[in-house]
């Protein structure tokens, strides 16, 4: 082997000979390969970003209802868009009357067509008790 090309390959080069410039290409080579890792590993995540959708539910899928009119306020927390406030003014609503339609929700101040049709996925409007 040449002297030529054991000084240009520091790894068979015996530590002790190894230059400040030996130690900085080393640096130089580590920085590029680390940032083209990081480039690539963020290109990959950006390029399959839109293949995370929203896909509809599969026959055999668990679907839930609750009676609207008969759960507690804990429960009704439990369908979209509905907090414990939300919840408690459903409660107090159906002691004056038993929601009969998806159509009876929005008189529940806080509820809107938008989030009606969201709880209606989830609820049904059974006797009161």
């Amino acid at each position: 082997m040449s002297p030529r090309h054991e000084t240009a390959n520091p790894q068979s080069a015996d530590p002790a000979s190894l230059t400040p410039q030996h130690l900085h290409d080393a640096l130089v080579v580590w920085r590029a390969v680390l940032i083209l890792t990081l480039l690539c590993a963020a290109g990959l995540w950006v390029s399959t970003a839109h293949l995370i959708v929203a896909t509809p539910p599969e026959p055999g899928d668990v679907v839930w209802h609750m009676n609207i009119n008969t759960v507690d306020a804990p429960a009704l927390e439990l369908l979209p868009g509905v907090g414990p406030v939300l919840a408690r003014r459903i409660v107090e609503d159906r002691t004056h009357a038993p929601f009969r339609s998806v159509g009876d929700l929005p008189r529940v101040k806080g509820i809107a067509e938008y989030t009606a049709s969201r709880i209606a996925k989830h609820v049904v409007f059974g006797p009161s008790p």
